[in-house]
């Protein structure tokens, strides 16, 4: 049996993370979902807490056929250390054959531990991205105009944020931030925000 590993924070999933999830089980026999930034939420990279990412996660999964069967959900906690982040995967996943991930710092640590890692292929990058949603909720709770977040964002997943009162969530995410943080370009969430 294969075994792959799918590296991602997940906030939210989106449908680029379905075409990635896909693909890999058309060439795995099954698929660990390894759910970073576990212990982190109420951020503004970061807003989404584990447990709303995996209800987010399977609820979508199952909505669009997948087999729950083929694949598993794996929590992993930040570290501000390489070593014991990667010690952390170890023990959460004993076995797999390949890891998949876009995120730079992910595929050099796996790289540095001559892990195999591939990088996932994008699917329409430039529409389905998490900080593109992230920015048009914000957008929709400052009621600024911007392309609509729920035409990128599968229907469990908009159920969810719905039902779980997302914009008290970005209010109190953006209320972190002062006017010129909201308006540099420091921060791509806000770009629907700027005046």
């Amino acid at each position: 049996m294969t075994i792959a590993l799918l590296v991602g924070r997940f906030q939210p999933f989106h449908f680029g993370h379905l075409n990635a999830v896909q693909n890999i089980l058309k060439n795995y026999d099954a698929l660990i979902i390894i759910i970073g930034s576990a212990n982190k939420s109420c951020e503004l990279k970061n807003p989404f807490s584990v447990k709303e990412r995996m209800s987010m996660i399977t609820n979508t999964l199952n909505y669009y056929g997948v087999d729950q069967s083929k694949y598993e959900l794996k929590p992993v906690d930040d570290f501000n250390d390489d070593e014991l982040w990667l010690s952390s995967i170890k023990k959460t996943v004993v076995n797999f054959d390949v890891a998949f991930s876009n995120d730079s710092l992910t595929l050099r640590i796996f790289k540095n531990h001559s892990i195999p890692i591939k990088k996932i292929a994008l699917f329409n990058r430039n529409i389905y991205s998490a900080t593109e949603i992230r920015g048009r909720l914000f957008a929709h709770i400052k009621k600024t105009s911007c392309p609509d977040w729920k035409i990128i964002t599968p229907l469990p997943v908009t159920k969810l944020l719905s039902k779980m009162n997302y914009e008290k969530l970005f209010n109190q995410i953006i209320d972190k931030y002062s006017e010129s943080d909201i308006h540099n370009e420091l921060y791509p969430e806000f770009k629907y925000l700027k005046s």
